[in-house]
């Protein structure tokens, strides 16, 4: 009896071995890398932005929960939490709308298209503000989606996100500034 019982532990810790650190280490990690923020939050966000004060790294999409085909859920928050990189995000069926903030970034335009990305960097004081993201969703060789926002994250330097949300660019976790 004991042999079969010391067996049975000795083939669950062998079974365990097997499973991929990584694996153990999300389970185990109850980080949410997506940060929903209030619509003074956002505001005040994209001001700084604008008048190029903001001093956090920062990827922020503004996007419309309401819609049939949410691309937050699928896309936004899902690739943040998969690949470890802090995204702000504002949900413009929560209320207060954010177009006037935005305006500045897309040279006065109003006529913006959800889900709208931006992207700050501090290290260079470069914006770039795009709209109607889910559209810049690409499809590659091996039929698999690639998240847009990640190219223009890629095109501003931040290809780590943004700074965590309790961090300033001086703490060791935020994204290096680009080469």
């Amino acid at each position: 009896m004991k042999r079969r019982f010391s067996a049975a532990v000795l083939a669950l810790c062998l079974t365990l071995a097997l499973l991929p650190a990584p694996a153990l280490a999300a389970e185990a990690d109850g980080t949410e890398y997506w940060v929903d923020m209030s619509a003074g939050e956002a505001g005040a966000m994209l001001n700084a932005v604008a008048a190029k004060s903001e001093s956090r790294y920062m990827v922020f999409v503004y996007y419309d929960a309401a819609t049939a085909q949410n691309p937050v859920e699928t896309q936004f928050r899902s690739s943040a939490n998969k690949n470890k990189h802090y995204i702000y995000g504002y949900n413009a069926s929560s209320g207060g709308s954010l177009v006037d903030a935005l305006a500045p970034l897309f040279g006065g335009s109003t006529a913006l298209t959800l889900p709208v990305a931006v992207t700050w960097n501090p290290s260079t004081k470069t914006c770039i503000a795009k709209d109607n993201v889910r559209q810049m969703t690409i499809v590659g060789d091996t039929g698999a989606g690639i998240n847009g926002l990640l190219d223009i994250m890629k095109e501003n330097g931040l290809t780590n996100g943004s700074s965590a949300p309790d961090m300033s660019p001086s703490d060791p976790d935020t994204p290096a500034p680009p080469d």
